[in-house]
């Protein structure tokens, strides 16, 4: 039986991420080869709202895909119970369901994103993304500065635990663009980690915008393929439409 609860924050202020330590030496129960009991969460971000959903669960890879195929076709403020539906209609183990929603401050959004396409350090990173064994994030996010200066970023993050071992994937940008695109800069890096020895850079743009500043990005397309994402042309083709 599935424990559900929604709990539907809205904070007009900040946007707090849950602040926990990664346990790297969790032990968590195996069954009889069934898939091991673990922690989910997912974050969506787009005009500076964040949807999440975290729940514990047995989870195949197929199911996340499934799941992350429902962010790709829902608005995201329907996916929480979208999610919540494909869970308790194919049975799936799973409990303590919560659903949550706030509205990130704008430095708070742009230091996020600096630290995942910067940081080095798995421990810099888990403190920002929080505790959960499983992550998966999405940020569509830009901001008028002024009249003639926008800010913002793009980012696609998967994080996954296999026997203890955490493993990163990571694709975004950080940018600013002048009035009619006149002015443009920024940074673009892919990145991975090789098991819990730090998180690398796999690929990596300055100056110049990979992806434009305004549009139709889809970022869920890149964060279904982010294991097989490695040049920029690639992201370009698949998150461009």
């Amino acid at each position: 039986m599935i424990d559900k609860t929604f709990q539907n924050t809205y904070n007009s202020e900040s946007y707090n991420v849950d602040a926990i330590a990664l346990k790297k030496d969790r032990q968590a129960p195996s069954l009889h080869g069934r898939i091991e009991l673990q922690t989910y969460r997912f974050e969506f971000g787009n005009e500076g709202k964040i949807y999440s959903i975290s729940f514990d669960g047995r989870i195949s890879d197929a199911e996340i895909h499934n799941i992350l195929e429902i962010m790709h076709s829902q608005s995201y403020a329907d996916c929480p119970e979208a999610v919540w539906t494909y869970l308790e209609q194919n049975k799936l183990e799973c409990s303590d369901f919560k659903t949550g929603i706030s509205v990130a401050r704008h430095k708070d959004i742009m230091s996020t994103a600096d630290i995942l396409l910067k940081s080095c350090s798995c421990d810099i990173i888990d403190k920002q993304i929080g505790g959960t064994d499983n992550y998966y994030a999405v940020m569509d996010y830009q901001r008028q500065i002024d009249e003639c200066c926008c800010e913002g970023c793009y980012y696609a993050v998967k994080r996954t635990a296999i026997k203890n071992v955490y493993n990163y994937h990571i694709i975004g940008q950080t940018f600013t663009s002048g009035k009619n695109d006149d002015i443009q800069n920024g940074y673009f890096a892919i990145r991975a980690s090789d098991g819990n020895q730090g998180i690398h850079n796999i690929s990596e743009l300055s100056g110049e915008l990979l992806l434009p500043p305004f549009g139709c990005i889809d970022l869920v397309a890149i964060l279904m393929d982010v294991d097989n994402l490695s040049t920029a042309e690639q992201i370009k083709n698949t998150a461009v439409k």
